[in-house]
């Protein structure tokens, strides 16, 4: 468009190298109106008043010629300094900008991928306590089958053997003398305690382990398309570079034209690689650019505005939006990993008083349908597992003491007065012991892959470090930058007159008349030419050689 405009409308705008005038003014009148008041003197004089015109007609044009060159000057300083700008501006984005996003941008992958390995460890460990609890709860429904009749023999849960054969005084076992020589062993209570406990286990909250197994395989998915997505889109940190370092190159090169133009040493062909070939570029790569500056400093006000006042709030605010599309117990997790990990506590405070809560008690007995389900409202939304285990834990005490009584009466004297099958009984119960150890120990190492010290840190080191620190100053850096080699660009595609050398009006003249013959070189001849004598003419040639001092005669142009 600047172009077309053409330099009577724009000026050095348009791209058109500016030119010095013609030796002299359409009319002489147009010089004598800075003629001095005190020519008086030579107006009776008629060669006095010729000479005096000639005069006038030759400072003017040196004049004109001064101010072109002057112009030029202030032109090409311009241009220098708009060039100058845009190369320290493009450093500075690349150094404080573009790396440090990248940096944050890989240092977030690293993050997601860390993430889908601590997912993928606590899917394992979800599993094999899942695997522990079946094994545990099938060996507790055979128990549980056999309770009732674990002693054939007994009648009404009571059993008579002689006084001798007892090798301490059990604890859960009703003990009642009968003679000298026998006593009464009742075992009704005994065994309702432990059946009750038994049965406290309900499904060993393998329904709650599954649910939990089901959102970390969502959350693994979805971890792995955002890492697949970041790994992606990798190129256009390469592509960002590239154009800043074209933009760079461009710039070189203009400025090495115009110190050549400065120094009077101009190459037609280097000024038409300048104008034909890097010079479109550069313009769509600044267009580009200055566009960019708009999509960069909305995502950087976005991102500020996330962060402002900690990015917890905002980041449960998203997540409020996505419930709908989420597993119902993923949700949960992630808002408390987000919201209840990041409070004012350290990790270290919190982890110490999560540990100090997976092994107490809990408190209190809530029913097993509703504290082992896995769904656990607000709050930690794997407490079930930590019931879970205070459930084991009463179990396995209360199985224990179970065996230690049985432990107490002779063997030979238990089988005798129960049965053979008493053993098989207490085999099972032996079994049922191991099986619960083994579904609490890996249940706890389930619970522990569920601290916050696993997931809080990748968290904290994504949204405090990379985005809301590294990002949003990056971002800014790259606004600002990106604004300031848009302003330079635009300056320099404006100046881009400054690599050509200043021109001679009726060669440009003519040049024109060649083309489009809308102009005509003898519009800029003197009037009065045949008036002038050769040695006049060459007197005013010396004349403007000799002062050359105060204006400098381009080479090549002939007054």
């Amino acid at each position: 468009v600047m172009n077309h405009l053409g330099q009577s409308r724009i000026g050095c705008a348009s791209g058109e190298p500016p030119v010095y005038p013609a030796v002299q003014y359409e009319d002489a009148e147009e010089a004598e109106q800075v003629q001095s008041d005190d020519a008086d003197d030579v107006e009776d004089n008629p060669e006095a008043k010729q000479d005096t015109r000639e005069t006038l007609v030759m400072a003017a044009w040196r004049a004109e010629i001064s101010s072109s060159r002057s112009r030029l000057k202030r032109v090409r300083v311009a241009f220098v300094i708009a060039g100058s700008i845009l190369v320290i501006a493009s450093g500075f984005l690349l150094v404080n900008g573009i790396f440090v996003v990248k940096n944050a941008y890989d240092s977030t992958r690293s993050d997601v991928k860390q993430m889908k390995g601590v997912i993928e460890h606590n899917m394992f460990g979800i599993a094999d306590s899942t695997q522990a609890s079946n094994q545990a709860s099938n060996v507790r429904n055979a128990v549980l089958a056999g309770l009732p009749q674990w002693c054939p023999n007994s009648q009404d849960n009571t059993i008579t053997i002689p006084s001798g054969s007892l090798i301490s005084e059990p604890k859960g076992i009703g003990v009642e003398a009968v003679g000298e020589n026998s006593i009464t062993l009742s075992f009704a209570n005994w065994t309702a305690n432990v059946e009750e406990n038994l049965l406290s286990l309900g499904s060993f909250a393998t329904e709650g382990q599954l649910g939990i197994h089901t959102a970390l395989g969502e959350a693994y998915d979805k971890a792995d398309e955002i890492e697949k997505r970041m790994t992606k889109y990798k190129w256009l940190f390469f592509l960002a570079l590239a154009v800043i370092v074209a933009v760079d190159l461009f710039t070189v090169v203009f400025l090495v034209g115009v110190i050549q133009a400065w120094k009077g040493r101009v190459s037609r062909t280097f000024i038409k690689i300048q104008n034909f070939f890097a010079m479109p570029i550069f313009t769509f790569l600044i267009n580009a650019l200055c566009l960019l500056v708009c999509g960069f400093m909305i995502t950087a006000v976005l991102s500020a505005d996330v962060c402002t006042g900690g990015p917890e709030r905002n980041v449960i605010s998203i997540f409020n939006q996505q419930e709908a599309y989420l597993d119902p117990l993923l949700f949960q997790m992630t808002t408390y990993y987000v919201e209840d990990c990041s409070g004012v506590q350290t990790i270290n405070e919190k982890n110490d008083m999560i540990i100090h809560s997976f092994n107490s008690h809990v408190s209190g007995h809530m029913s097993a349908s509703k504290s082992m389900t896995g769904i656990s409202g607000k709050g930690k939304p794997t407490q079930f597992l930590d019931t879970y285990i205070a459930y084991l834990e009463d179990v396995d005490n209360v199985t224990a003491n179970f065996l230690a009584d049985v432990e107490t009466i002779d063997p030979t004297t238990l089988v005798s007065a129960c049965g053979i099958e008493v053993i098989s009984f207490l085999n099972i119960a032996t079994l049922l012991r191991a099986t619960m150890a083994e579904a609490k120990t890996r249940t706890n190492l389930a619970v522990q892959g569920l601290f916050c010290s696993n997931f809080n840190p990748i968290y904290i080191d994504i949204m405090h470090e990379n985005v809301c620190y590294d990002g949003v100053g990056a971002l800014a850096v790259i606004s600002f930058s990106l604004l300031v080699i848009g302003i330079c660009g635009l300056t320099m595609i404006t100046l881009r007159v400054s690599w050509h050398e200043v021109g001679d009006q009726v060669s440009s003249i003519k040049s024109n008349d060649e083309t489009d013959g809308e102009n005509q070189a003898d519009k800029i001849e003197p009037e009065n030419q045949n008036d002038v004598t050769h040695d006049e003419e060459e007197q005013m040639s010396q004349d403007s050689v000799g002062d050359e001092e105060t204006v400098d005669n381009p080479e090549g142009l002939n007054p």
